[in-house]
């Protein structure tokens, strides 16, 4: 939730919350300028430094809120999110998953499934800039394995992450992972430890932490676009743990020049205007990033109809349709003609999650 107005005694339209963006043509918030009323309030979540200040009323009535059950504490337990409609960061991604199925919780908890080698990726890929995110084990039944893989996710092994030649893991037993070789590299980890990750894809450089503490550089040469994963080892196995890639507050200060994976930290590129997407077969279907909206859109060949087989959205599309025409499973290709770019113009307004 965020941007939460209750307006006393008055019936307005959303055009007293909201406008549209010249540049992106995406609906955005803006700031009320009326009365809010004796009993109207203004939520914006925004002080997290207590649980009492973070349901502070910012209108001037001061009708503020008790909070129960949010935590203010840095880390994984920490519930004022900052990823909202008009900055967004990396996730899980329900659609780029290997092996076993694994549940997913808000986007950033994972529990992967007994039976089955399991892995998740992230939704963002990076082939250029200084990259941080953290990942806090909640519990280990195996061989947790975290770190990066290079797109798409039918080049991950199912074996597991370091099974891949292009995937490049720190494993719990203290190993590094890749193409099947697992070398001695640091400490071991277990519950309750919180694994940095430090991509550097600017020198094409992997480093992990452990609590803060550098293991050293694990790989160098990365070349291409990679995502962030989190995998196990072992039929056997089940792991799960929590991933932060800036929404809420890191349990330690990022590397110097490492920025956290949102939107707003992106270079500002064209309109991407063709290009691939793993579907699957459902009505909630995948999001497709293309550094902004698509004027027109074609997918296997087939003309899209906006708001029946698809939705546009600030940074591309999201699949609507079970239609093998449009969201087959597995591969699908698209083309468009661009739409307007993906700008972050707009200060984004804190979010508050329980």
């Amino acid at each position: 939730m965020a941007n939460v107005y209750f307006i006393d005694g008055q019936a307005l339209t959303p055009s007293s919350f909201g406008q549209t963006d010249a540049t992106t043509g995406v609906w955005v918030p803006k700031a009320y300028s009326g009365t809010f009323g004796t009993n109207g309030f203004f939520l914006q979540f925004k002080d997290a430094a207590s649980t009492t200040t973070i349901g502070y009323d910012t209108s001037g009535n001061a009708n503020n809120f008790t909070t129960s059950g949010i935590s203010v504490t840095s880390g994984v337990t920490f519930d004022q999110m900052t990823d909202t409609p008009t900055l967004n960061y990396c996730t899980f991604s329900s659609i780029d998953q290997v092996g076993g199925t694994n549940t997913l919780t808000a986007g950033l908890d994972i529990t992967t499934s007994a039976g089955a080698i399991s892995a998740a990726l992230g939704t963002i890929y990076v082939s250029t800039g200084k990259w941080y995110w953290e990942f806090t084990a909640n519990g280990v039944a195996g061989i947790t394995q975290v770190g990066v893989a290079k797109a798409p996710v039918g080049t991950i092994s199912t074996n597991g992450p370091g099974q891949s030649a292009n995937a490049y893991v720190y494993l719990s037993t203290g190993t590094k992972g890749n193409n099947n070789s697992f070398p001695a590299y640091g400490a071991t980890y277990t519950t309750n430890d919180v694994i940095g990750v430090g991509l550097d894809m600017d020198a094409g450089t992997l480093t992990f932490y452990k609590n803060n503490t550098s293991q050293g550089q694990a790989y160098s040469g990365l070349t291409g676009d990679f995502a962030a994963i989190v995998g196990d080892t072992g039929a056997a196995a089940t792991i799960s743990g929590s991933i932060n890639f800036g929404q809420r507050a890191f349990a330690y200060t990022p590397p110097s020049g490492f920025k956290a994976l949102n939107t707003a930290n992106l270079s500002s590129t064209a309109v991407t205007i063709s290009g691939s997407f793993t579907g699957n077969a459902a009505a909630d279907g995948p999001f497709v990033w293309t550094n902004g909206n698509p004027a027109t859109l074609l997918i296997n060949g087939n003309a899209v109809t906006f708001g029946t087989h698809a939705d546009k959205t600030a940074g591309g599309f999201k699949l609507r349709s079970s239609s093998s025409s449009y969201n087959a499973s597995g591969s699908n290709t698209w083309t468009a003609t661009a739409g307007k770019r993906f700008v972050q113009s707009k200060k984004p307004n804190n979010a508050q999650t329980n």
